[in-house]
């Protein structure tokens, strides 16, 4: 592989972390603390919700989304090439989208009650 190739590589590597991570002052890392901190804040979510059937199966689901979304980011650190590594940001981006939806759902009431 050409040296320029190696380093278009890395740079195009760089700067979809660099997207996700919303800041260039950030190392590449900091998606990845900042997606367990996720993480985090969805499990104590879910704790403080009230317990019935239908809470625990959206409270299951949101668990489920909050913690695939730093494990594929995770993943996503130790790929062995660029495609791999885009696949599985992608994934952590639908994974946030559904942990995102799932959050806004717990913080609505049920109606009818």
């Amino acid at each position: 592989m050409a040296n320029n190739e190696l380093e278009r590589r890395e740079d195009n590597k760089s700067s979809l972390t660099l997207l996700l991570s919303g800041d260039a002052q950030q190392p590449p890392t900091d998606i990845c603390r900042r997606t367990f901190e996720f993480a985090k804040r969805v499990v104590r979510r879910v704790n403080s919700l009230l317990r019935s059937t239908a809470t625990d199966i959206r409270a299951r689901q949101l668990m489920r989304a909050g913690a695939r979304v730093g494990a594929n980011v995770e993943q996503g650190q130790g790929s062995h090439s660029r495609k791999d590594f885009i696949r599985r940001l992608n994934i952590a981006r639908m994974e946030a989208r559904e942990a995102l939806y799932g959050l806004r759902l717990a913080g609505s009431p049920l109606k009818g009650r």
